[in-house]
């Protein structure tokens, strides 16, 4: 009944989407390439208007809502206080949020009522911006933005603009370039650079200034991303602009559609601009310039994408929403209410689809977006067809019900192949077209046979006593014929001969589920113990360690306390190699920029950073994680220790499944040719990565600096 495409085994999933159209469960209207999923306040949410979502570095998402902000794992929301010392606490904590940012480090950014912002950080909230420094400038209505280089920009509705940067807040005005006092726009485009958008005017923020580029009035801009340049939207029309080129138009709003007034606006992985609206709700602009509207009629307060391209929407009123991509798109070959069984399926080498529709044998094709049955009229009328597979030479091959073996191309049956010419019967209930030509042809009707033709020729494999008739064939990698009978078994055709594979194939599925539920279960248990060992070590001996460290540094002895330090620092980098959650590339992103940062602020060395703003999702084994880290850490140490630098630069790529780290400071520089191996920890880095199937590379010379390279496959070879 099924013909598979290609005819490989990996395509067996297709049975399954078959017999689920088979059954005629699914409605045959045409379907969103989205499926929307909504939380309300009866599943969690404090209130159902939604201001702020942002992601960590370790997966979770972060709903604010006007009353609270809450940790979302997909399932369950947990409250998370935002509370802060200091005599105006009861005031505060009070305030309604506005706006939600999370930065590289993990940390969020709550921008609140009256100006005020708060900065939370493993669990702990600090009051950055108070009510006397913005209230003068603060509307209502404010923006969080984070910059290249780690610094967080406050725009407020009032037209007062600040940056948060090492613990610093500054304001800027129109004596930084600023064209105006009204409401600024700030968005970071793919290449790091700072845009805004203010009054009538566009232009980038760069060596301390706000520099004007273009006179455009733009309602909402957001960033590029993967390319330098802005989107902005205005009457009605999507625009791009680029530094040094004219605005290219997107798309525009049909005539069917209000004007909107935007209030958010992002670009996805996949090049859709995304626009929330007051009244028209979420808005979606393709590259091809199509514009839908998958959440109409409410009222968007933010729009965010998560790293599986799922994108969220935050709604007045409506509480949060979850637009997830389909993987599969559902086809209907009639305007029935329900879709027909289809018992085969193809896609010919035109593009064409091909269809035969159970029970009646309909023969239908799929040009374009219509579907079309062959009849008479068009110069087929056998009835009824049992199956069809692609000639990858072109046109189709139908299996029939009593006509045996027919090809069709350019409108017309070139080939036939029937009893009368060596066929067992004319029934033809399974096929198979390999990309050799090979036609393998099931047949019922009491025959037990496969047969094969090709160049004019026709072989039959006689399959054993009660096999039953073919119903589906494949071939695997080797180029053997698998063959599913209609007498439950799996028989296996090898050159000339047809072995019975049914107990030996179910017992090694049956052994491989095995080990892969054993597998499985050890691998949950340990990563259950591992998150176990994180949460012990950072609350019972991390908080006595804090406790040991405020009680030390009221000692004579500075030392004791410096001691304590390390320790909590070492202490946190153990939880961090051990928890789970971190076994992502982004996360080991994420921790380097930290301790690079932290290492080389105290040592006054400037830092620079060349970080991908969008990483791959990649998971990466503790022990890769723990070693990229370790020896980037003794790379700086060795810069700083020994180089005496100005500058250190941090970069990662990843290319073609190659992760490569570098580490390269403006230091004194060495000679490797002249250097110990071991020396400096050297011999240490290159265990290190050997251990992990990567490569340390050096460069260097004396005056001229020093480049540390770590490289390792993010899909390494498994050993044999």
């Amino acid at each position: 009944m099924i013909a598979f495409i290609n005819g490989r085994i990996p395509v067996l999933w297709l049975v399954g989407l078959l017999a689920l159209l088979a059954m005629g469960v699914l409605p045959a209207a045409a379907t969103p390439p989205w499926v929307v999923r909504t939380w309300q306040s009866d599943e969690g949410l404090p209130d159902n208007t939604v201001v702020g979502i942002e992601q960590t570095p370790d997966g979770f998402l972060w709903v604010a809502t006007k009353t609270g902000l809450l940790r979302f794992d997909g399932v369950r929301f947990q409250p998370f206080p935002v509370t802060a010392p200091g005599a105006s606490l009861g005031v505060i904590k009070a305030f309604g949020i506005k706006a939600l940012l999370a930065d590289r480090r993990g940390r969020l950014w709550v921008a609140k009522d009256y100006g005020v912002v708060l900065c939370v950080d493993q669990g702990v909230t600090t009051l950055v911006v108070g009510p006397e420094i913005a209230a003068s400038g603060d509307g209502g209505e404010r923006l969080l933005v984070l910059d290249a280089e780690g610094a967080v920009w406050v725009c407020y509705s009032g037209g007062v603009v600040l940056r948060i940067r090492d613990g610093q807040v500054r304001s800027f005005t129109e004596a930084d370039g600023l064209p105006g006092s009204s409401a600024c726009q700030l968005t970071m485009d793919g290449t790091g650079q700072l845009w805004f958008a203010q009054a009538d005017w566009v232009g980038v923020f760069r060596e301390g200034r706000f520099r004007p580029l273009a006179q455009q009035s733009f309602q909402r801009i957001t960033g590029a991303h993967g390319a330098d340049g802005i989107w902005g939207y205005r009457n009605r029309q999507v625009w791009k602009l680029a530094e040094g080129g004219p605005p290219v138009k997107l798309g525009t709003l049909p005539d069917d559609m209000p004007e909107v007034a935007p209030t958010a606006m992002r670009e996805d992985r996949a090049g859709c601009l995304w626009l929330g609206t007051l009244k028209a709700g979420l808005i979606r602009f393709d590259p091809d310039g199509g514009v839908t509207a998958p959440l109409p009629q409410q009222t968007i307060l933010t729009v965010q994408e998560d790293r599986e391209g799922n994108l969220w929407a935050g709604t007045r009123g409506g509480g949060l929403s979850r637009l997830k991509p389909r993987v599969v798109e559902l086809l209907t070959t009639g305007s029935a209410a329900q879709f027909e069984p289809v018992q085969s399926l193809c896609q010919d080498t035109d593009g064409i689809l091909w269809a035969v529709v159970w029970p009646e044998g309909r023969l239908m094709r799929r040009a374009g977006q219509a579907w079309s049955t062959l009849s008479p009229e068009g110069g087929w009328a056998i009835f009824p067809s049992e199956c069809v597979a692609a000639d990858p030479r072109g046109g189709v091959y139908i299996g029939t019900g009593d006509a045996g073996l027919l090809h069709w191309q350019g409108g017309a049956v070139t080939e036939t192949l029937d009893t009368t010419n060596g066929l067992a019967t004319n029934h033809v209930g399974a096929l198979l077209v390999t990309a050799s030509g090979e036609v393998w042809i099931g047949s019922r009707g009491g025959a037990d046979v496969v047969q094969c033709w090709k160049g004019g020729q026709l072989r039959t494999f006689q399959m054993p006593p009660s096999s039953g008739s073919a119903m589906a064939l494949a071939t695997d990698a080797a180029g053997d014929l698998w063959v599913a009978t209609y007498g439950c078994r799996l028989l296996r055709v090898h050159g000339e001969v047809v072995t019975d594979e049914t107990a030996a194939t179910l017992a090694g599925v049956q052994r491989r589920h095995r080990r892969r539920i054993e597998r499985l279960e050890m691998l949950r248990a340990t990563e259950r113990e591992r998150a176990r060992i994180a949460r012990d070590l950072h609350g019972e001996i991390g908080g006595s360690l804090t406790k040991i460290g405020k009680l030390a540094a009221g000692l004579p002895d500075p030392a004791v306390a410096e001691t304590t330090r390390e320790v909590v620092l070492a202490m946190d980098q153990v939880v961090w190699t051990v928890n789970p959650r971190n076994d992502t590339l982004d996360s080991l992103a994420t921790y380097l920029v930290h301790h690079t940062e932290e290492f080389l602020r105290p040592a006054g060395i400037a830092c620079e950073l060349d970080i991908p703003l969008i990483l791959p999702d990649v998971m990466l084994a503790s022990d890769v994680r723990h070693n990229l880290f370790l020896a980037t850490k003794e790379a700086l140490n060795n810069a700083v220790k020994h180089g005496s630098p100005r500058r250190v630069w941090l970069g990662l790529t990843v290319d073609g499944g190659l992760l490569t780290l570098t580490v390269r400071d403006d230091g004194c520089g060495f000679s490797p040719a002249t250097t110990a191996a071991g020396a400096d920890g050297l011999g240490n880095m290159r265990n290190r990565l050997a251990s992990i199937g990567g490569e340390l590379h050096i460069i260097s010379a004396p005056g001229q600096g020093t480049a540390i390279t770590l490289q390792v496959s993010l899909n390494p070879t498994k050993p044999s």
